[in-house]
């Protein structure tokens, strides 16, 4: 029974050993792979001169690549927001010469006074909710200084048409109901025609396309 039980001693102690001597062993690979991945981790905790010129060299191409993208983002912007209002004055001229029979008729001592020229239509669409806001184009109001833009009430001229009936204004297809006071977007004034659609005015003819 003695040799039995030293026997069994003997192999409990050595199933008890041998998990930790391998506990050991691997306690041992453990501690000797922490200081190596300390070194890594240090020589990579800052950029070198090399780098941040690369960084900063590609930050500066790419802003200078933007510059050119934004502007034409902007000028297009501005010509969308110029047709809107241009469609939105149309949609209050076709009211107002349906709802009156005739177009607008400034009177005539509005014709030789600019300033009583544009107060006239600004307050006769000013009912069908026009806003001085819509009379002007948004380019104009970017290029122009404040003592210009103080000054100038409207961008969008109408044309005069007489007050015999309601389809005077549609009797002739190319015949703009507005067109824009200067060539704010660099393709020639924008127009307005009887249709709804707003093409550039270009060589002093509406353009055909």
């Amino acid at each position: 029974m003695k040799q039995g039980s030293d026997n069994d001693s003997f192999g409990l102690a050595t199933s008890v050993c041998r998990p930790v001597a391998f506990q050991e062993k691997a306690e041992t690979a453990r501690v000797g792979a922490i200081p190596a991945a300390g070194k890594h981790a240090a020589r990579r905790k800052g950029f070198t001169v090399l780098e941040l010129l690369v960084v900063t060299f590609i930050i500066a191409v790419l802003v200078s690549l933007s510059f050119p993208v934004y502007g034409l983002i902007r000028r297009k912007a501005e010509v969308a927001a110029c047709a809107a209002n241009m469609k939105t004055l149309f949609s209050a001229l076709q009211v107002y010469t349906t709802d009156k029979g005739h177009w607008p008729q400034p009177p005539a001592s509005a014709l030789g006074d600019e300033d009583k020229f544009w107060d006239f239509w600004i307050a006769v669409l000013a009912e069908y909710g026009i806003t001085e806001e819509t009379w002007m184009c948004p380019t104009y109001k970017r290029l122009s200084k404040e003592d210009d833009i103080s000054k100038r009430k409207a961008t969008y001229l109408p044309a005069g048409f007489d007050a015999v009936s309601a389809l005077t204004p549609y009797r002739w297809g190319n015949q703009p109901w507005l067109i824009e006071i200067g060539d704010h977007h660099g393709d020639g004034p924008l127009m307005l025609r009887p249709d709804g659609s707003i093409v550039p005015f270009s060589m002093g003819t509406p353009d055909e396309s």
